[in-house]
C-alpha cells in the first residue's frame, strides 16, 4: 500500500473519530417561535402550535359558528372560522366540545379543515437577552401572556429529562435559553387565532353555582359533569337552570375547566331538565351521612343513617349477603434454589354468595322508621330469604348497581348467633 493511501486512510480515520467529539463538545442551538402561556418570575411556561389538518364529509360532524350555532355545508366559505365537534371519531378530538378550526376547502360536500395542535415549553429566562418588538432590550418582567417570541435555546450536554403538567398538558423543559425576542402575530394565521381566542366552545346547564366556579351538565349527555371556573368577568349572574356557552382553551382536567375564557348565558331557563343524580352529584357528600349499627344476629341486621346532605341519598333496600371462604395453601418444599429445604404455606380468600331459599324480594324483609327529617332506621329479617347464617366472617352490600352508591358492612357471627360488625364503608 502506497505511503499516501494510508496517509488518506488514517486522516480518514481521525475524522471519523474527532468530528462526532468535537460536534459532542461544540454547543448546539435551537430555535422556537412560542406563545407565553404563563410568567411566574424568570420561568415562563409556552405553547408552540402547528397545523394539523383533518378532512370530513358534510353529516359526519357537527358545524357550528362562533356563536355556537348550527350551520350548513352550503354556508361555509374558505377561510371561515368554525367548530366542530368530535362524531363518530372523524376528528382525533374529545366528545362534547366545539373546537375552532380554518376551512381551507369546501369539495362536494367533503369540508377541510386545519386545527391548531399545541406542544407545550417551559423554561428559565434568567440571564437571556431580551428584546421587544422593536429590538430594544427590555426586562424579563416586560414580557406578557400573550406574546409571540422567538427563543434561542443552547442544548446542554447532558440533556434534562424534566417535564411538568401545565393546565393537562405535558410541558418538556428547555436548557439555557440565550436570546428571546418578541415578534408580531399574522392575524389571518390559524395559529395567531388560537392564541388570542378560546379554541374550543361547550354548551352545557348550570347545576350548582360556587364562590368561584359553576358546576355544569353537558346538554348532550346527563353523565356529562364538570366544574367550570369563572372568567374574568365573574358571576355575572348565574342560577340553577341556566343554559350557558363556555369559551376555553379545549383542555379538560380531572372533570375541571380551569382556563375559562368566557361564559355566556344563552338562555335563562333550559330546555333541558336536570336529572336527580346531576344534583345530588354536586350537593351531596358521603362525609354528611353517618350509620350506627344497633345490632347484627344470624337472622337480621339493625341500623340507623343520618344524612344531612341538602338533597339525601336514596340508599336502595336491596341486598347480597357473601361468606367469607378461607382456603389453606399446603406448604411447598423447595429445593432448586438453595439446595436446601424450604417450606411455604398461605391462604386464599373468596367471597361466595350465600344461597338464597326463597324468591322474596329484599324489601319486603326489611320495616323502616323515620326519626326525624335526616334520620332513618332500617331493620332487616332475612331469616326467610336465606335463612339463619352460620358462625364466620360475612359480607352485606346494599346496592342497586356498581354505579350508584352502596352501603358495604363487614361483620361476623358467633356460635351463639351473634353479630359483629368489622368494618363499613359508604361507596360513591
Amino acid at each position: 500500500m502506497k505511503k499516501s493511501t494510508k496517509i488518506i486512510i488514517f486522516i480518514v480515520i481521525l475524522l471519523i473519530i474527532i468530528v462526532p467529539v468535537v460536534l459532542f463538545v461544540l454547543p448546539q442551538y435551537e430555535q422556537y417561535t412560542f406563545t407565553i402561556t404563563e410568567i411566574d418570575g424568570d420561568r415562563i411556561t409556552a405553547v408552540e402550535q402547528a397545523e394539523g389538518h383533518y378532512s370530513f364529509y358534510e353529516g359526519a360532524i357537527k358545524i357550528k359558528d362562533v356563536n355556537a350555532k348550527e350551520i350548513n355545508v352550503s354556508d361555509l366559505e374558505i377561510g371561515d372560522i368554525i367548530y366542530v365537534q368530535n362524531i363518530e371519531n372523524s376528528l382525533l378530538l374529545e366528545d362534547y366540545i366545539d373546537y375552532a378550526c380554518l376551512v381551507t376547502d369546501v369539495n362536494n360536500k367533503n369540508i377541510e379543515v386545519v386545527l391548531p395542535e399545541t406542544y407545550y415549553y417551559f423554561f428559565n429566562a434568567e440571564g437571556a437577552n431580551v428584546k421587544d418588538i422593536n429590538g430594544h432590550k427590555i426586562n424579563v418582567a416586560d414580557l406578557k401572556v400573550g406574546d409571540t417570541i422567538k427563543v434561542l435555546e443552547k442544548r446542554d450536554i447532558i440533556q434534562n429529562a424534566v417535564a411538568y403538567s401545565f393546565e393537562g398538558h405535558q410541558a418538556e423543559y428547555l436548557d439555557t435559553i440565550k436570546n428571546i425576542k418578541v415578534v408580531s402575530q399574522d392575524v389571518n394565521d390559524l395559529v395567531a387565532y388560537a392564541t388570542r381566542n378560546t379554541v374550543a366552545k361547550k354548551i352545557a346547564v348550570v347545576v350548582k353555582v360556587n364562590e368561584d366556579s359553576l358546576d355544569v351538565m353537558g346538554i348532550e349527555d346527563s353523565n356529562d359533569l364538570l366544574t367550570v371556573n369563572f372568567a374574568e368577568e365573574g358571576n355575572i349572574g348565574f342560577k340553577q337552570g341556566q343554559e350557558i356557552l363556555i369559551h376555553f382553551n379545549g383542555n379538560i382536567e380531572d372533570g375541571k375547566i380551569v382556563n375559562t375564557g368566557k361564559i355566556e348565558i344563552i338562555k335563562e331557563k333550559s330546555d333541558i331538565e336536570i336529572p336527580e343524580s346531576a344534583i345530588r352529584e354536586f350537593y351531596s357528600f358521603i362525609d354528611n351521612v353517618e350509620i350506627s349499627i344497633n345490632s347484627i344476629t344470624e337472622t337480621g341486621i339493625d341500623f340507623t343513617i343520618r344524612d344531612t346532605n341538602e338533597i339525601p341519598y336514596n340508599f336502595s333496600n336491596n341486598y347480597t349477603i357473601s361468606r367469607k371462604i378461607v382456603k389453606e395453601i399446603p406448604p411447598v418444599e423447595d429445593t432448586w434454589m438453595t439446595q436446601s429445604t424450604i417450606s411455604t404455606e398461605g391462604v386464599e380468600i373468596s367471597w361466595k354468595e350465600v344461597q338464597k331459599i326463597s324468591n322474596i324480594s329484599c324489601d319486603s324483609t326489611g320495616t323502616f322508621e323515620e326519626i326525624d327529617e335526616d334520620t332513618i332506621r332500617k331493620i332487616y329479617d332475612w331469616s326467610n330469604l336465606v335463612g339463619e347464617l352460620e358462625s364466620g366472617e360475612y359480607e352485606i352490600i346494599f346496592s342497586e348497581g356498581e354505579l350508584d352508591e352502596r352501603i358495604d358492612i363487614l361483620f361476623e357471627i358467633d356460635e351463639n348467633g351473634k353479630g359483629t360488625c368489622t368494618d363499613m364503608r359508604i361507596i360513591k
